[in-house]
């Protein structure tokens, strides 16, 4: 009986010493998995950081060399398409904060990224990224705030009021900044920007979103929203495969008014469902412009800034013709 017992003392001991060893190795998968993942994010952000600093530089060849060559909003490529590319004014930010939302992407994810689906429409990328692996990296809000005048270019993000911020503009309307989403894929076995957009948070029905309206009927601002814009010639007339690329954007004209009711040191307006915006300085009056809107119903929402403060002055809807028929809407 001792013995017996002696036997299966040494047993458990040793099952206990088997179980010891499967939970250490266990513990080691998981730093190697941390390791790898710590990894990924120091090269992926690598990458976002030499974009940034490059950017804000005006370095075209550098910006190139961490695009994707599939990436349809790489300047340097536009550039040789005869565009100009007006970047370079910024600062570099500071090191790239943020997270990796997946290392194991799809192509559907890329695509519900805004706008993605657009600038991809003439490109499979199932065929031409062939299995690659996809990462998608978020920004942290916190970061993405405190860089944005860098991050979104210059288009006056962050400006300090007396600053012009392009169009004559000198004064920095106030925006809600979208969650910024980069999407990543290996290239000549380096990571590479394939796209980035903001987080598509547009919901089924964008009337959700929508705020009362306030309409300029005295036309102190606003003289006429022309929802059925048709805007000819926009890319070029030899670029029939550009004129396609944008003839499914819906546009309105914006017209503002050549005998102003109100005095203005700058005028903004927005899509807020689509996210076009627009500006002016103070040679507003008389100008018009054209933004785009979502198809599905939109409101352009037109802030004019005084001494600094802002005020809106107009808030007008859209739905489509459909819609407008079923609840009786005398939207234009």
């Amino acid at each position: 009986m001792a013995g017996c017992l002696d036997g299966q003392e040494s047993s458990e001991e040793e099952n206990g010493a088997d179980d010891a060893d499967a939970d250490n190795g266990d513990d080691t998968s998981g730093e190697d998995n941390d390791s790898q993942q710590e990894e990924l994010e120091n090269e992926l952000f690598a990458v976002l950081d030499a974009y940034f600093t490059a950017s804000a530089e005006g370095d075209l060849e550098a910006i190139d060399n961490v695009m994707h060559s599939l990436n349809p909003l790489n300047p340097a490529q536009w550039e040789e398409d005869g565009w100009e590319y007006q970047g370079g004014d910024g600062e570099v930010p500071s090191p790239f904060e943020g997270e990796i939302v997946t290392a194991d992407g799809t192509i559907d994810d890329v695509l519900e990224l805004e706008d993605a689906a657009f600038w991809f429409q003439e490109t499979d990328l199932e065929t031409e990224l062939d299995g690659e692996d996809i990462a998608l990296v978020r920004a942290d809000e916190e970061w993405l705030e405190a860089e944005a005048e860098t991050v979104d270019g210059d288009d006056g993000v962050g400006a300090e009021d007396g600053d012009d911020t392009g169009a004559g503009v000198s004064h920095s309307f106030e925006e809600e900044l979208g969650i910024m989403v980069w999407a990543l894929v290996p290239e000549d076995d380096e990571w590479r920007i394939l796209y980035m957009g903001t987080e598509d948070d547009t919901p089924e029905d964008p009337t959700e979103l929508f705020e009362e309206e306030v309409i300029d009927d005295e036309q102190d601002v606003i003289a006429e929203i022309d929802w059925e814009y048709e805007q000819e010639g926009q890319t070029g007339e030899t670029d029939e495969d550009q004129d396609d690329l944008f003839a499914d954007i819906e546009l309105a004209r914006v017209v503002f008014t050549d005998e102003p009711g109100l005095e203005a040191d700058a005028v903004r307006a927005d899509s807020t469902i689509e996210g076009s915006h627009i500006e002016f300085g103070d040679t507003w009056s008389g100008a018009w412009a054209t933004l785009g809107y979502h198809p599905e119903g939109d409101q352009i929402v037109v802030r004019i800034a005084q001494d600094g403060e802002e005020t809106v002055v107009h808030r007008e809807h859209y739905l489509p013709e459909e819609e407008r028929d079923e609840d009786g809407s005398t939207d234009n």
